[in-house]
């Protein structure tokens, strides 16, 4: 008898990531298979420090020290694998991936995930970074009903 189980897409790339960050081979395969080269640039990550930028051209970037990330940065106090950056639909999000320090956006810690709009401010075991959506609307300001 089959057992199944309806998974949901958030769910599904939180067990991808924990077996990635538990066998790092089958992280560094898994990125080989997806090597992107060519693909237009959708954000940016603006080290505010530096003034490096670093270009995101695929719906799913990887940060950390660790060379096989899309992102690599050179900062101790950042993980191998410090966060996993998505595109959905219509909005950006950014996963912590168990780092040792983790993860703020706009001052406010990070638990699991939050939503990225563009201009925030992303600090990474301290390090931080300017956001830039090239294709996606700014977070829409609230307004009050009077």
């Amino acid at each position: 008898m089959l057992l199944s189980i309806a998974l949901s897409s958030d769910m599904i790339l939180r067990i991808f990531l924990l077996i990635c960050f538990l066998c790092p081979l089958l992280f560094a395969f898994t990125l080989m298979l997806w090597e992107r080269s060519g693909s237009p640039v959708i954000a940016t990550l603006t080290d505010k420090a530096t003034g490096k930028v670093y270009e995101i051209s695929s719906w799913e970037t990887s940060i950390g020290r660790a060379k096989l990330c899309d992102v690599v940065l050179s900062y101790a106090t950042v993980s191998r694998l410090h966060a996993v950056i998505t595109r959905r639909k219509k909005s950006w999000i950014i996963f912590d991936t168990n780092s040792s320090l983790g993860i703020k956006v706009n001052g406010l810690i990070v638990k699991n995930k939050a939503s990225l709009y563009d201009g925030d401010t992303i600090s990474l075991g301290g390090a931080e970074f300017i956001f830039r959506a090239l294709e996606l609307p700014e977070r829409k300001k609230k307004t009050r009903k009077k």
